[in-house]
């Protein structure tokens, strides 16, 4: 069963009976969001997550505001959109929803600024990620950043947004 509690992050309680079948059906995901031809089928993949219903409200205005042709908004990436969608239909994070926002070359990038400290990723069309991620100067733990796996990233920036 998968719901979200009150703070916002996504929460997986999975019968071991169900472990094959679930498994499966993220792997099913995983594969229709690859293999989607436009936005609005990325759309309505993650539609079907619970959780990630504020995330898609958020990537349909972004959508929509970027398909004016307004040289000052370039267009949505579409394969930014597929790695930002894999990365959040899975089924092994638990994190606070992010804030979403488009990037002048057209990638998609999460932020998350909480009392802990702050991180962004940025969706690379390749499958990977750059990410960064801080606290206060008093905290004494150093900022990072780099490129890596979208896997590699997460846990390096999970111990600076995790309440």
């Amino acid at each position: 069963m998968t719901s979200v509690n009150e703070s916002g992050h996504n929460t997986h309680g999975v019968p071991k009976a169900s472990e094959q079948s679930i498994a499966e059906e993220w792997t099913n995901r995983i594969a229709q969001i690859r293999d989607a031809t436009c936005h609005e089928d990325v759309f309505n993949i993650l539609d079907g997550l619970t959780w990630c219903s504020k995330i898609v409200s958020r990537l349909r205005y972004l959508h929509e505001i970027t398909s004016d042709n307004d040289p000052e908004d370039p267009p949505m990436r579409l394969s930014s959109l597929r790695e930002l969608a894999q990365f959040f239909a899975s089924d092994n994070i638990s994190i606070p929803y992010p804030e979403i926002g488009i990037c002048p070359n057209g990638l998609l990038q999460a932020e998350w600024h909480l009392s802990k400290g702050s991180a962004l990723m940025k969706f690379l069309p390749d499958g990977k990620v750059t990410f960064a991620a801080t606290r206060g100067r008093k905290s004494g733990v150093r900022p990072i950043q780099g490129e890596d796996t979208k896997e590699n990233a997460l846990k390096g920036i999970l111990p600076y947004i995790q309440e």
